[in-house]
């Protein structure tokens, strides 16, 4: 039973969601709107706003 409820809440963990932000540049410290942001391995993603700026959804399995 213990190991049950340990397995569950490590499952719990891995499923739970954690925000990323940031923004993107190019080499001159310009922002860059409408860049494409995607988690590598996945087809999880997003694009920049007018300022580069980017905000996205993550499991923790995929930090």
């Amino acid at each position: 039973m213990a190991v049950l409820m340990l397995l569950m809440a490590f499952t719990q963990t891995l499923l739970s969601q954690t925000t990323v932000t940031g923004t993107v540049s190019d080499q001159e410290g310009v922002p860059l709107p409408g860049a494409t942001v995607v988690v590598e391995g996945t087809s999880n993603g997003t694009t920049t706003d007018f300022d580069g700026q980017y905000e996205l959804d993550l499991s923790l399995i995929h930090i």
